[in-house]
């Protein structure tokens, strides 16, 4: 933690009221309201579970939302090796699971280990038996505490005065886990107060400005389930919601990367172009070749389709269907339904 001394207005009142006499501790101490708190303040919980560490960013290789690997880590998906150095490998790892629609996937790790915890403390594991064992408990025991539709925007100050010895210091706070071991640390006699104003942003990346704790109280807890926290190791729900993914479809061209109905049937689309306009049709080309369908997009139940309509074409009606969307971003569009088909679509 990186402390500068200092003293804020109500450290500095608090100051000159200790050297000026000796009155009762309760009668010194007395908090300016919505300014301060204590370890046992709600604030001060609510708070500690916003910046908790979040494990549920790697489920898609640990599948424990209890923690999160301390990388680098070496891992075989599907005998594939790769080295995990940074959070966007974890997409490689998805890739590659999510590549066939109909094999087991296997995910090994090369032991030892290291996860972090929801803390910041770390457990080593040397095999697979005792991960999965700690994989399988924090599964049994599922409750997530933590809070990940909301941050803080770092640093902060934060004033502390303790009342047993009557010091005021400035402490500046650069990231979750120093916050979390800030609040943590506080003992009984301390007194801790933001340097107000301060902001948090919303998963939406809407920056709200706080100026108490009253408030920052009722914003922490209105966040809580704004957002998809992946802590159901469901990763193939990407939060996004119809006008993103109909803005993913109509930027640019698309190609289908896969088709597997029954079988692997991708080579009978190989050279088609697709371009979806915002009339909701989609142009079809190939050579001198074009087909036009009919397309939308629907999230009202609460899950993302794309509706696909080729009418009577003996080709491309195969692909008419109400598709589940799996997972998109601006390379990759990847569906499902029920019957087990699947067709993604990825850039020419």
């Amino acid at each position: 933690m990186i402390i500068k001394k200092g003293i804020l207005a109500f450290a500095i009142a608090w100051a000159i009221m200790a050297a000026g006499c000796q009155q009762e501790v309760d009668q010194l101490i007395e908090p300016p309201t919505g300014q301060v708190f204590t370890n046992q303040s709600d604030v001060a919980a609510i708070i500690q579970r916003v910046v908790m560490n979040d494990g549920s960013i790697d489920n898609v290789v640990d599948g424990s939302s209890c923690s999160s690997l301390q990388l680098p880590v070496t891992v075989t998906v599907n005998g594939q090796e790769i080295t995990l150095n940074s959070a966007s490998d974890f997409n490689t790892v998805e890739n590659i699971i999510d590549r066939y629609g109909d094999d087991d996937d296997e995910i090994e790790f090369d032991f030892p280990i290291t996860v972090v915890l929801a803390d910041y403390s770390t457990v080593t594991f040397t095999n697979e038996d005792q991960f999965e064992d700690f994989v399988d408990k924090c599964t049994e025991d599922s409750e997530d505490d933590d809070i990940e539709c909301v941050d803080f925007k770092f640093p902060l100050s934060i004033s502390i005065y303790n009342s047993d010895n009557q010091v005021a210091d400035v402490v500046t706070v650069k990231d979750d886990e120093e916050m979390h071991d800030f609040i943590h640390d506080l003992n009984e006699s301390e007194f801790a107060g933001f340097a107000f104003p301060i902001t948090v942003i919303l998963s939406d990346g809407t920056e709200i400005i706080i100026s108490n704790n009253d408030d920052l109280e009722d914003v922490l807890e209105n966040s809580i389930g704004d957002c998809d926290e992946d802590d159901d190791n469901d990763h193939n729900d990407d939060d996004a919601d119809a006008t993103d993914l109909l803005n993913t479809l109509t930027t640019g061209q698309w190609k289908i990367s896969y088709f597997f109905n029954d079988e692997d049937e991708t080579v009978n689309y190989t050279g088609y172009v697709l371009t979806f306009t915002n009339d909701g049709i989609v142009k079809v080309v190939k050579g001198g070749t074009t087909i036009t369908a009919s397309w939308s997009v629907d999230g009202d139940d609460g899950s993302l389709e794309l509706d696909l309509d080729f009418g009577d074409d003996d080709l491309f009606e195969e692909l008419t269907e109400d598709w589940d969307v799996l997972e998109y971003n601006l390379q990759t569009i990847k569906l499902t339904d029920d019957s087990e088909e699947y067709l993604s679509f990825a850039r020419p």
